[in-house]
């Protein structure tokens, strides 16, 4: 599931960064802020993310320095998901 999530999340963040930034090694990316994101692509990366999926994410993790790695982020989604 976790590969899964990883692909449409690398996707998702394509769509918002453009041309700006490359996403295909999203995995190895100490957080999303490494990978261009500011605050509100972050912001339009966790939407995105909670419609795709249909969860929420827990007020915590809106600040974009919560997730530490992408690892933890995709990590957090397919709790999530699990849980829906």
């Amino acid at each position: 599931m976790q590969n899964e999530i990883l692909m449409i999340v690398t996707n998702l963040i394509k769509n918002i960064i453009g041309e700006e930034g490359n996403p295909d090694n999203i995995i190895q990316m100490d957080s999303p802020i490494s990978m261009k994101l500011n605050s509100i692509n972050f912001i339009k990366m966790i939407v995105a993310v909670e419609e795709k999926y249909g969860f929420e994410f827990d007020d915590e993790c809106l600040n974009p320095n919560y997730f530490t790695s992408m690892q933890f982020f995709i990590s957090y989604i397919a709790k999530k998901v699990k849980r829906c």
